[in-house]
């Protein structure tokens, strides 16, 4: 009677398999989890292009004027008119007729809500610090747009040169973030660094220690047309 062969694996075959497998995943999953940091900074280098692309336009229909941070009425208090609705111009806020809003209510661009949906032009790479609360993925130059008149692009020069917004936890992002205004600061969730977005429209990518502070930017033209007109 012919002898019956045995098809399975020992456990030390299958041991050197998983091991095997398990090298593998780590060498993998760096690569991949690098990957998809990658995907997201281009993907919030896309929403900040269109949302240039809607400010400029905004821009056009209103003689050159940027809106402002908030309306006069409002300012002070929570509701910023740039991202959120505006008094003046309720309920879907300034930028609406450029994006199709449909609802006033939703209009609250760049921000993570509180049931984890992200609104138009939010950074994909960002989450909410807790878990049920409202988060913010974009701030404005403060130095720039605080105010109630907004900003005339033909008063300035090298538009490109000048940032409107960028990665930020705030609505606002101050000048002095290194010196007492920690919250208010860049937020470097892109391998180090944050996308910026000019005047002119274009995105940038700006490590994190290559953004002016108060501490220098007077120290060269660049430094201080970045900040300040």
């Amino acid at each position: 009677m012919p002898e019956t062969l045995c098809c399975g694996f020992t456990l030390i075959e299958l041991l050197v398999v998983v091991a095997i497998i398990a090298i593998l995943a780590g060498m993998l999953l760096p690569a991949l989890n690098q990957a998809r940091q990658k995907a997201r900074a281009i993907a919030c280098t896309s929403n900040l292009g269109q949302f240039g692309k809607v400010i400029l336009m905004y821009a056009s229909d209103h003689k050159a004027w940027i809106p402002p941070a908030y309306d006069g009425a409002s300012q002070g208090s929570s509701a910023f008119s740039f991202f959120s609705n505006s008094l003046d111009h309720a309920p879907n806020g300034y930028f609406a007729p450029y994006i199709h809003n449909r609802s006033g209510a939703q209009f609250e661009l760049g921000i993570i809500d509180s049931k984890g949906n992200r609104t138009k032009f939010c950074c994909p790479a960002q989450d909410p610090d807790t878990r049920g609360t409202s988060q913010r993925t974009l701030g404005l130059n403060r130095e720039r747009i605080a105010g109630s008149k907004g900003v005339f692009l033909p008063k300035l020069n090298s538009l490109s040169r000048r940032f409107l917004l960028m990665d930020a936890r705030k609505l606002l992002v101050y000048l002095s973030w290194k010196s007492g205004a920690v919250n208010n600061c860049p937020y470097p969730i892109h391998s180090g660094g944050c996308n910026v977005l000019m005047l002119d429209g274009h995105v940038e990518f700006r490590k994190y220690q290559n953004i002016p502070d108060i501490y220098n930017y007077t120290q060269s033209i660049e430094n201080k047309i970045f900040w300040q007109d």
